[in-house]
């Protein structure tokens, strides 16, 4: 048993990692608020959604991050295991995202447009993402630009299993999708949220290598349907 104090806790590198994509996936709920209500002062707010409830260490970490304050893992714990709260936070920055998604839907009437410009920023948001990180990478090669994406991504680290490569085309699963996550996949909007981090993905590859072309297709397997992508070489 661990009887060290909650104060004394130490995260390990994955666990500051796992945090760092956390915070990544909710930066992207900002991109697409700011999309929204381009007119607001303040950038969307965690406590305004009625649907999810914080407990004080969720609610310390959203204040701290909208305060432009360092955000601090092992001062966020409390005294919950490093674990524990990572995979709470994790859920609760999934939920909003869905909820943001359900909301805005839910109050336009033009569903299309709407879903376009969420693609768009979400592109553009992967694109950025991607430049900050691998500024001076070498993506001559497929595989190479796969491990920085695996590298780099905001989902779980298991999230994603190659499936084939060759020297013009290596293909990934999204094997942990919104489509697989238990609280996510009753939502009527799961599959659009799939479609809009699609585009997150495919913004991340663009910005790795311009000959890179991103191909997704739905497939299934053991009655679970799974995203396909495709990385090619576009000459």
């Amino acid at each position: 048993m661990n009887l060290s104090e909650w104060n004394q806790r130490s995260a390990t590198i994955e666990q500051e990692r796992r945090f760092q994509r956390t915070i990544t996936l909710h930066t992207l709920t900002d991109a697409w608020t700011k999309s929204l209500t381009p007119n607001l002062d303040k950038p969307y707010q965690i406590e305004r959604m009625a649907r999810v409830t914080l407990n004080q260490n969720l609610w310390l970490f959203e204040k701290t991050r909208l305060d432009d304050l360092p955000l601090e893992l092992e001062k966020l714990v409390g005294s919950q295991t490093v674990d524990s709260f990572l995979n709470q936070l994790n859920d609760t920055v999934w939920i909003i995202q869905v909820s943001t998604l359900e909301n805005a839907l839910s109050q336009s009437s033009k569903e299309a447009e709407l879903l376009s410009m969420l693609e768009k920023t979400s592109w553009n948001h992967g694109k950025q993402y991607a430049e900050q990180i691998w500024k001076n990478g070498d993506f001559s090669k497929l595989d190479f630009a796969y491990q920085a994406f695996i590298e780099g991504h905001p989902y779980e680290s298991n999230a994603f299993i190659e499936e084939r490569r060759s020297s013009t085309e290596l293909s990934f699963l999204w094997t942990r999708s919104p489509l697989q996550n238990k609280t996510l996949k009753a939502s009527p909007v799961v599959k659009h949220l799939c479609k809009i981090h699609e585009e997150w993905i495919r913004g991340f590859f663009y910005s790795l290598s311009r000959k890179i072309r991103l191909q997704t297709m739905p497939t299934e397997i053991m009655g679970s349907e799974i995203t396909q992508f495709s990385l090619l070489w576009s000459y």
